[in-house]
């Protein structure tokens, strides 16, 4: 099981949960996103977001 953080770990209960657990196999939106938590046991960075040169842009999509 994993444990996937999608923003800022900035609340004392955030905290909390992720140092609770130190040992899961937690995954970051961004490598700074980890700073906040460096003991916490992160097993990939997962980059919230695509890269739009790679798609046609279609203003009207089916």
């Amino acid at each position: 099981m994993i444990s996937i953080a999608h923003g800022p770990l900035t609340s004392a209960s955030e905290r909390a949960a992720y140092t609770k657990f130190p040992t899961g196999n937690h995954v970051s939106i961004s490598d700074n996103q980890r700073k906040a938590l460096p003991d916490v046991n992160w097993v990939k960075t997962v980059y919230n977001g695509i890269e739009v040169d790679k798609f046609d842009f279609n203003p009207t999509p089916t």
